[in-house]
């Protein structure tokens, strides 16, 4: 399997919010990435705090 360039999971995280959710009032990075236990395949958990989304979803 081919090795792929990839961001540090913080450096990712904080572009996706960035691009995606600049006015948020925050954000929490959570899960295998942030346990040290991440894999090849690990995504990243991100709970975003934004007053303008209306209910929370997965």
């Amino acid at each position: 399997m081919e090795q792929t360039n990839r961001l540090p999971a913080k450096q990712a995280a904080e572009r996706f919010i960035g691009k995606h959710f600049p006015d948020s009032k925050g954000a929490i990075l959570a899960g295998s990435t942030v346990r040290g236990e991440a894999t090849a395949t690990s995504d990243l958990d991100i709970i975003i705090f934004d007053d303008d989304i209306a209910s929370s979803f997965r």
